[in-house]
């Protein structure tokens, strides 16, 4: 994949959706393309070729979900006879990461640590869908959500027909730009319409929720994940933030297109300058750099950690058979070097890959559920494309090297700009970069320091 390749399919999908008028179709009061936007696109490119990242594997039911369903039943219930009145409701990210044998969510969890809110004043709702990472760490409550996503799809599938009725020319206009240009697939047709009407029934249910307990605002991570919370915010006057969780350089499937004001955040907190204020999706003016509250976290957490001589390797779902391919050439060219490869939590290996790393003994696959940050400790080198964690190595102080050949593309490479990587654009340049010194530049800008009484000031 090249990155002319991936803006061209983002451009011609985001033309795609304003030449049929896909932003301006609502079932009820809900954007209904919007709300589908992401996965949409991402099958538009596979369709074309290119790996989505939600190919990853599928959680399955466990005996545990019921005892979660039932513990979500009975938190819900007692929302309602709760005697104070929450300021703030966090919404966690849907992956948590290990840290020190416990599994935290890294964006939500530092912040509430930060910024000392009182326990009564916020409520922090999980995110995770039918698999729950434990043990947990306690430093909070903990609400789950398994009752209402369960709820709300079961009563989806009922609601569903009183929507498609009152809303068919909607559904019909929609259902016919994605055969034409997305899939055919009946199993993709019918993700559309669960999906409105489940995110129906969740933003009715929110909205009670937080009309009963009167939330000033809520915060999430990666606007996809809490869409029926920001429908039914905004549709209350609530304030919606949304925190960065990744590095975003130019178009995105995620941030790229029309700006919905139904539906998309008031705020977008940022952890640092270093990615343009125009990538995210929102106006710039409401693009607010509140620092990275993970940062001493990890500094607490490095004291400990046993170092390792190997490279680590970060992968990608779309690259996994070029940077594989790549790292198979770069072993034999190097037989003393040994190489870690950490996958992306989404990302599954297939059986001829899996061939390879078992015939290839310098080649170790190092995937854990640990968070990354800490997983790239014990490491002096570390290599990859574009990933984010690339960029959480050089702002540790790693020697870090974007591959810039064999069918892998560094995004936004300048030969004339020294901006703290060292780009390997043949498999000669890996020696001088294992050679090298480290290079500084531009590392501080990445992770600003956190900035409690910007945020305090954000959700007040």
């Amino acid at each position: 994949m090249t990155e002319n390749r991936e803006n061209e399919l983002i451009e011609k999908i985001i033309n795609i959706e304003l030449l049929n008028g896909l932003n301006e179709l609502y079932v009820e009061d809900i954007p209904l393309w919007h709300i589908i936007r992401y996965r949409m696109r991402g099958y538009y490119f596979l369709r074309n070729g290119i790996n989505d990242i939600s190919s990853g594997s599928r959680s399955k039911f466990k005996l545990e979900n019921i005892r979660y369903f039932f513990i979500s039943f009975f938190q819900f219930i007692r929302l309602f006879f709760i005697k104070v009145n929450p300021k703030v409701c966090f919404f966690g990210f849907t992956r948590l990461e290990s840290v020190n044998g416990f599994y935290i969510d890294k964006f939500i969890d530092p912040i509430i640590s930060e910024i000392q809110i009182k326990e009564s004043d916020f409520l922090y709702f999980n995110n995770q869908y039918r698999e729950h990472s434990i043990p947990r760490n306690n430093e909070h409550g903990i609400i789950y959500t398994d009752f209402i996503n369960l709820f709300s799809l079961l009563v989806g599938v009922f609601v569903l027909p009183y929507l498609y009725m009152r809303n068919r020319l909607v559904y019909m206009k929609v259902i016919k730009v994605t055969q034409k240009y997305i899939s055919d697939s009946n199993k993709i047709i019918l993700y559309l319409l669960l999906k409105s009407s489940t995110i129906f029934v969740q933003k009715k249910i929110y909205a009670i929720i937080f009309k009963k307990l009167n939330i000033r605002s809520i915060v999430g991570v990666s606007r996809v994940t809490f869409i029926p919370q920001s429908l039914a915010a905004k549709q209350l006057k609530i304030k919606v933030i949304e925190i960065q969780h990744g590095i975003t350089q130019g178009l995105t499937n995620l941030y790229s297109g029309y700006n919905n004001l139904v539906v998309d955040p008031d705020f977008f907190c940022t952890f640092g300058n270093f990615c343009p204020s125009t990538v995210f999706g929102i106006d710039q003016s409401k693009v607010i750099n509140v620092g990275w509250a993970f940062k001493d976290y990890i500094k607490r957490s490095s004291q400990s950690i046993q170092k390792s001589d190997a490279v680590l390797v970060i992968s990608e779902p779309e690259i996994s058979e070029k940077l594989l391919n790549f790292i198979v050439a770069l072993s034999r060219k190097f037989p003393d070097v040994y190489f870690h490869i950490r996958r992306h939590p989404q990302e599954l290996f297939n059986a001829l890959q899996l061939k390879i790393l078992k015939e290839n003994s310098h080649i170790i696959d190092v995937s854990s559920k640990q968070c990354s940050q800490i997983a790239i400790l014990p490491y002096n080198f570390v290599i990859g494309e574009n990933s984010s964690v690339l960029y959480e190595s050089l702002s540790l102080g790693k020697k870090v090297g974007r591959i810039n050949c064999n069918g892998l593309n560094a995004i936004g490479y300048d030969a004339t700009n020294s901006d703290g990587f060292y780009y390997i654009n043949d498999i000669e340049d890996f020696s001088h970069f294992m050679d090298a010194a480290v290079i500084n530049t531009g590392k501080l800008q990445i992770y600003s320091d956190f900035n409690s009484n910007l945020f305090n000031s954000l959700i007040s």
